[in-house]
């Protein structure tokens, strides 16, 4: 039987009335505007930037193309931090949180700019990806705190700007390259991060450590102090989490197994280098789009209606990928890049929404933070299984074909966690959800 503590502390109560307040929303808008700059600079910088370090580095210290690639998977292994967002969220706030990420993140950057050690360029990266899943655990709870009525739209703009970001410093980085060394570019980088990514933060995100909207319980009430442990126990024992850790599980793998491969088997299919690096680029700018796109379908559509446009729009991209592969067709590249990058950009907005829909608001920290684990492990471990298909067979049919297959699970699972979400029977969160 579930304690009356964690019943309490996982219970959706009243749902809070929305402050409306001119000095609030601009104050909200502020702080989404300082999600934005800061993915804008820990997304772009600290994924998307390095992809172009990989073939610098591999020229400049001769190492192979596996070591150098796998600088670049090394961001994700900080994932099980992830695991305890919520605790960490309540323990010392979401501003804190922020601002030791992007902290973490810019100073690696730096550091790695000063060595030669592949070794000691590992550990900075695996660092660096501590402070990109410090940062990612903040957004949706700051963005529930300020826009409980325009979740997803809210959400929508402060993750476009990781693909904003994708977009520019894609750009930026290789002009910067071309006219300075890697260290110099690298250092560049990470004063921006500190610039853009930091100091708006510090100035717009209040101080205080609420993670959770008014009227719910937070940190201030004795019983959430002491019920982290309910709280996990109930996610990782609830049927319908474990729904949604699947369905995520599949998208993810659609999302990071082709991208990863995606300039690879471009040129495969016969386009030159700067082609496949314009649709690598053409790809974040479709994201940018997708993720506002979908993000205001998500207030005026039902969550299962977006979430089958989301993963029609994934499988299609997929399906496009194939077709050129076998063609060469550039109507099917087009098709690839335009519902890739939409698809790519809208799957946070529909699981994370859903996700929230589930738990509710006050546990919504913790859960997000378990659910951003299997994101990340994800996102580490489809290239390579990916890349082993592709070793089995010669050929990246075989892993394409996974990767649709992967692609429909995702929309089967996502639309099967959406029955039933308007009932009151979840509406209260997942205590009542069961």
């Amino acid at each position: 039987m579930r304690t009356a503590v964690v019943d309490a502390h996982i219970a959706e109560s009243t749902p809070a009335t929305e402050v409306k307040s001119p000095s609030t929303l601009l104050r909200g808008r502020a702080v989404l505007a300082t999600l934005f700059l800061s993915g804008f600079m820990l997304f772009g910088g600290g994924l998307y930037y390095f992809v172009l370090l990989v073939p610098v580095l591999t020229d400049t210290f001769h190492w192979s193309r596996a070591a150098t690639g796998g600088l670049v998977s090394s961001f994700w292994l900080a994932a099980p931090i992830a695991l305890l967002g919520g605790a960490l969220l309540h323990s010392f706030g979401p501003r804190t949180m922020l601002a030791a990420g992007v902290i973490i993140e810019a100073t690696c950057l730096l550091a790695f700019s000063g060595t030669s050690s592949l070794s000691v360029m590992y550990a900075l990266r695996a660092l660096m990806g501590l402070g990109k899943v410090l940062y990612a655990v903040t957004i949706p709870i700051l963005v529930a705190r300020w826009f409980r009525h325009r979740f997803a739209l809210g959400c929508a703009v402060a993750w476009s700007g990781w693909h904003v970001g994708g977009l520019v410093l894609s750009w930026l980085g290789g002009v910067l390259l071309e006219h300075y060394s890697w260290r110099t570019t690298s250092v560049a980088v990470a004063a921006g991060m500190f610039v853009v990514g930091l100091v708006p933060a510090l100035l717009i995100i209040p101080r205080d450590r609420k993670v959770v909207l008014q009227g719910s319980r937070g940190k201030g009430t004795p019983e959430a102090a002491n019920s982290n442990f309910g709280i996990y126990r109930q996610l990782f024992t609830s049927a319908f989490f474990w729904v949604i850790a699947g369905g995520t599980v599949c998208c993810w793998f659609v999302y990071s197994g082709t991208l990863a491969h995606q300039a690879a088997l471009v040129e495969e299919g016969g386009v030159t280098a700067r082609s496949a690096s314009w649709a690598l680029g053409s790809t974040a700018a479709f994201a940018a789009l997708g993720t506002l796109g979908l993000g205001w379908l998500a207030e005026r559509w039902s969550l299962a209606a977006v979430g089958i446009l989301e993963h029609a729009l994934l499988a299609t991209g997929v399906v496009g990928l194939l077709v050129f592969a076998h063609s060469g067709s550039s109507a099917a590249l087009v098709l690839h890049v335009v519902c890739f990058g939409a698809a790519i950009g809208g799957c946070d907005i529909f699981w994370t929404t859903l996700l929230k829909h589930r738990v509710g608001e006050t546990a919504f920290s913790y859960g997000y933070g378990v659910w951003y684990f299997f994101v990340v492990i994800t996102l580490l471990i489809a290239p390579i299984v990916s890349g082993h298909l592709y070793d089995l067979t010669g050929s990246y049919t075989t892993a394409v074909l996974v990767l649709l297959a992967a692609a429909v699970a995702a929309g089967v699972i996502g639309l099967a966690a959406c029955r039933g979400l308007a009932s009151a029977e979840f509406k209260h969160g997942f205590s009542h959800g069961r």
